[in-house]
């Protein structure tokens, strides 16, 4: 019997990591060009609710179209039309003969079966769950982006030095993102320990990357 597993984490994991990676490339930059501490709080809040609005319509209607998918993999009656399930008036408006329809209809109906019994061994209830209330899904991403863009900027209302304080951020921030990894992958199947050093590694190169191509420019 075919293991289901998770083909995403959960919600609340998605959007975290992206707040602290975007944030310490953010970060980064304002450090490089000597920002004021004061300047780089603001900026960031202001950066991080406009994308974490982004985020949430972005994940609500990802999480809509899936479940439309879901959906229409269901679908037995080709008089109804719902999501990407095409009916026969549909063929009809297109000026196929009624042969042609019946022909077209049973090689569509024999490609969702194949493809609505991969869905049922292959997709996890965790997959379909997260997608039955997209506001929900899109809630749930963006906060845990805002959550995980806070923790990142929370050392420069600690210090007022900026250099200290994008050090103590990025220290934060990629110990974060390995902890994110680890619970990421283990949620989905894969090698936790990887996960974490992967997701880590990645915010390290984008960060280094962007504060020493700051650096060259300034």
């Amino acid at each position: 019997m075919q293991q289901k597993v998770n083909n995403t984490a959960p919600p609340v994991l998605l959007g975290a990591s992206d707040g602290i990676i975007i944030l310490l490339c953010l970060l980064a930059i304002m450090t490089a060009f000597s920002t004021a501490g004061g300047t780089i709080i603001t900026v960031t809040l202001i950066a991080t609710f406009l994308v974490g609005i982004t985020i949430f319509f972005a994940a609500k209607g990802e999480a809509t179209l899936e479940n439309e998918i879901y959906a229409d993999a269901k679908i037995s009656d080709t008089t109804k039309t719902i999501g990407f399930t095409k009916s026969k008036a549909f063929y009809a408006n297109l000026g196929f003969s009624s042969e042609l329809q019946e022909r077209v209809i049973a090689d569509e109906l024999r490609e969702k079966k194949i493809w609505r019994d991969a869905l049922d061994t292959e997709t996890s209830e965790a997959d379909k769950a997260r997608v039955k209330n997209p506001v929900q899904y899109g809630f749930w991403v963006s906060l845990s982006y805002i959550f995980g863009a806070f923790i990142t900027v929370l050392p420069f209302y600690l210090s007022k030095d900026t250099g200290f304080a994008f050090r103590l951020s990025a220290i934060i921030g990629h110990s974060v993102l390995l902890i994110i990894g680890f619970l990421k992958a283990r949620s989905m199947g894969a090698n936790p320990l990887l996960g974490g050093l992967a997701l880590a590694l990645i915010g390290a190169a984008c960060t280094a990357a962007v504060y020493f191509v700051s650096t060259f420019i300034q």
